[in-house]
């Protein structure tokens, strides 16, 4: 990963311990600033680290700012703002995702977020005011990948 960030001018900078990892990546694309934390961390129950085997959890949040674009899109767990929800989508999307968006007169694009979110798993996916911050509830090894894809679709 690394690598690849170096190659597009970016830089790199993260920690390491035995209660895991945190890696941050940052680079410029498309007159995008794009940020990449990449997460390993040991679970806590009640505020107590484990040492049993599998209770690791690792997660990865991209960032991409300064986009081009006046739509909205949100799609992410959140039961609370769940109940405000359309009721037309409550029936479509399992709990607890919350979604709205103004891409119905975009429908191809929508669709294309929809099928971006379910090929990498994707638990939030929010394009707002300029901003998309995805987060995924894994390590992210594709993460390019996803936000090449995205950026073509800009």
């Amino acid at each position: 990963m690394e690598n690849e960030v170096l190659k597009r001018g970016g830089t790199s900078e993260g920690s390491c311990s035995s209660w895991g990892y945190y890696i941050q990546l940052n680079f410029f694309e498309n007159n995008c600033q794009v940020e990449f934390n990449f997460i390993k961390q040991e679970k806590k129950i009640a505020e107590v680290y484990t040492n049993q085997e599998g209770q690791y959890v690792s997660f990865t949040e991209i960032t991409i700012r300064n986009i081009d674009f006046n739509e909205f899109f949100i799609f992410q767990n959140n039961w609370i703002k769940r109940l405000f929800m359309r009721i037309d989508f409550k029936k479509q999307f399992e709990y607890p995702i919350f979604f709205t968006s103004t891409l119905q007169n975009i429908p191809t694009l929508e669709m294309k977020f929809f099928d971006i979110i379910e090929r990498y798993s994707c638990t939030d996916f929010i394009l707002k005011n300029g901003k998309l911050l995805v987060k995924i509830k894994r390590q992210g090894e594709d993460s390019f990948k996803l936000v090449d894809e995205f950026m073509r679709l800009m």
